[in-house]
């Protein structure tokens, strides 16, 4: 049973290690290892770029408000330009608040494409510049930049990053090499 979360109670967001947000409700979740394995390579991918050029923050799992008494989302890799958010001036405490410019949100058993549809209209309504959507049952990975017009990378095609992330590109095969076939 999935309990509402009082989003303006200042509550301790601590306890959703095993939970999702889904409009203001802890939805249980269950990310299995291969969704966890897709999300942190897609951290350290885009982590090892954004770090050597000090373009800004990447995170998995981070709890953010999009907007002031807005619901808390948690896609499960983000990206975030500098002049966004500073994470060294933040306070530790969730949600921090801000929008970030790429949300990437990973299918699972316990994460719909229904329920990734919900959060991707919050997440363009706030101003995020593109959302993934990483499927490891097709080994694809959807691009968009609005709810119109998806960008579909399969086999060996290599996502293009850019405008957010010029120069960086990040073959499918480099995602999907830490889980099996």
């Amino acid at each position: 049973m999935s309990s509402v979360i009082d989003i303006d109670s200042g509550a301790d967001y601590g306890d959703l290690a095993t939970y999702d947000l889904v409009d203001g409700y802890k939805v249980p979740r269950k990310m299995g290892n291969i969704s966890n394995g897709l999300a942190s390579r897609l951290v350290t991918l885009i982590g090892q770029f954004v770090d050597a050029r000090n373009f800004g923050y990447v995170s998995h799992e981070c709890i953010v408000r999009l907007k002031p008494g807005g619901v808390p989302r948690r896609p499960d890799v983000l990206f975030v330009k500098a002049d966004r958010f500073d994470p060294t001036k933040a306070e530790d405490k969730d949600p921090w608040e801000f929008v970030p410019n790429l949300a990437v949100e990973v299918v699972s058993k316990t994460n719909t494409f229904n329920e990734i549809e919900e959060k991707m209209e919050d997440y363009f309504a706030a101003g995020v510049e593109a959302v993934w959507v990483v499927s490891n049952r097709s080994r694809r990975v959807t691009v968009y930049t609005s709810m119109k017009n998806p960008i579909v990378y399969e086999g060996d095609d290599s996502i293009d990053a850019a405008p957010i992330l010029p120069g960086l590109k990040i073959s499918l095969r480099s995602i999907y090499s830490v889980v099996g076939k």
